[in-house]
């Protein structure tokens, strides 16, 4: 019998683990969050294969609203400024973790990492992850990134309410259903 659970956690505050737990939980976190325009921001192996990004584009059906694949090792910058302006940002992956946190970044404070000419800031959208690595980026508010051009590294911490992304895997099964 597979073992499925919920760990209760202070950053991200639930971790959902085991085989079949992001179909059996996404819906509720989105619906808990009041999702309805969710950008996906997977890494280019996820997003080619299709049980895995085909199942969770089937999944979220109409409320998928775009999705961005180009985010290579360390989220280049230029790349994160790329994602549309979503209500949620969902990432399927190592880099796209931090990339997605980097998009909340811009979007809570207005601030571009590439141009730091300050814009209207909104509220960032909430941040839902399926890693696929032991990075432990999914723990963390904070994100680091690249500049395009120099590779200069480049530190970010997601200002609040949206300390970090809200965990539903860590299990390499996750899609699987359980027996």
């Amino acid at each position: 019998m597979a073992q499925q659970g919920t760990f209760v956690y202070s950053n991200p505050l639930v971790i959902h683990w085991g085989a079949g737990c992001v179909t059996a939980r996404l819906d509720q976190e989105l619906e808990r969050l009041g999702a309805r325009r969710i950008f996906l921001v997977p890494t280019r192996g996820v997003a080619a294969h299709p049980a895995l990004a085909g199942a969770l584009s089937v999944q979220l059906g109409d409320r998928l609203v775009g999705m961005y694949a180009a985010i290579g090792q360390h989220a280049p910058a230029g790349s994160v400024a790329e994602a549309a302006r979503p209500d949620t940002l969902l990432s399927f992956g190592g880099s796209p973790i931090d990339a997605a946190k980097a998009v909340a970044f811009v979007l809570a404070t207005g601030l571009h990492i590439t141009a730091p000419a300050r814009r209207p800031a909104r509220r960032a959208p909430p941040h839902l992850a399926i890693p696929t690595t032991l990075s432990v980026s999914e723990l963390s508010s904070s994100a680091g990134c690249s500049i395009e051009g120099n590779r200069e590294a480049v530190g970010l911490r997601t200002p609040p309410p949206a300390r970090g992304p809200r965990c539903l895997s860590q299990s390499a099964s996750a899609w699987s259903r359980p027996r």
